[in-house]
């Protein structure tokens, strides 16, 4: 797990790397406070942050977080988007299915 990792053009909030051999995608995860998800996504895309992990090979999921930290306490919400790396990285549904409910999980 690398924090803060400066990829592309800044600085990946969270870049997972599964260990060697595993069938798990690797993540890059923005995280957001009082601003979208897809923002998040863009984000990833638009300072190319998967290029730290390019020569990884495996497959790569981007995952944004938002994060509504101003309302009022009880009415706070999360959002997510999982987006695949295209062009670059195979994809397998089958991992989406376990990072969304893992984070589900880590929500409620």
């Amino acid at each position: 797990l690398l924090e803060e990792a400066p990829a592309g053009v800044g600085y990946a909030d969270l870049i997972y790397l599964p260990k060697k051999g595993s069938s798990l995608p690797a993540l890059v995860i923005e995280l957001k406070w009082n601003q979208t998800a897809k923002g998040a996504i863009a984000q990833i895309r638009n300072r190319q942050y998967p290029k730290l992990i390019e020569g990884y090979g495996g497959e790569l999921l981007l995952v944004g977080i938002a994060y509504d930290k101003d309302a009022p306490a009880g009415q706070r919400k999360h959002s997510c988007i999982i987006e695949t790396m295209q062009n670059s990285f195979a994809y397998c549904q089958q991992h989406e299915a376990e990072i969304r409910e893992h984070i589900q999980r880590s929500e409620g």
